[in-house]
């Protein structure tokens, strides 16, 4: 299989990016209970972008403090300015590597959120509960997972530079 594509610069609209390798939005839980950046959540990104992605994709990011009663994953915030230096310095990593830093927001889970840290239903467009997920117990990657204990693709090479 040809990859060579897969490390070539792509542009979006006047954005370059300096391959196509993207680290998307997962969740790791890197905020604290409050939504702030801790140094897990910046050595997490520091690692997608030092690993040569073109572009590392912040997770959901709350822009309320009313939607961050919806999720019990440690998801960071942007609800007000005391968010801001956690946030600059998480993007500055990214930056720091050579990828471009991107952001999921959203102003709540709706009805896929949890109800733990409010007690309430968390409030969304539709009194249809979700069926599926609610109030997960177990992390979406157990800690002690990384990238080298997944199997590499066919694009991988140990040697390659991105």
């Amino acid at each position: 299989m040809d990859c060579t594509e897969l490390f070539t610069p792509i542009k979006i609209g006047n954005l370059e990016i300096k391959n196509r390798i993207g680290g998307a939005c997962t969740t790791t839980g890197g905020a604290d209970i409050n939504g702030y950046i801790t140094e897990n959540a910046v050595a997490t990104y520091a690692a997608r972008a030092a690993g040569g992605a073109g572009f590392v994709c912040i997770e959901c990011t709350f822009a309320s403090d009313w939607g961050a009663q919806t999720t019990s994953f440690g998801n960071p915030r942007l609800s007000n300015r005391s968010y801001f230096a956690g946030m600059a310095e998480l993007a500055e990593t990214i930056q720091a590597f050579g990828s471009k830093a991107f952001i999921q927001i959203t102003p709540g889970f709706g009805r896929q959120g949890s109800s733990k840290l409010s007690g309430e239903v968390p409030p969304a467009p539709s009194a249809i509960p979700c069926e599926t997920c609610h109030d997960h117990a177990v992390r979406i990657m157990p800690f002690g997972v990384t990238w080298r204990t997944l199997s590499p693709g066919p694009c991988y090479s140990p040697t390659r530079k991105a």
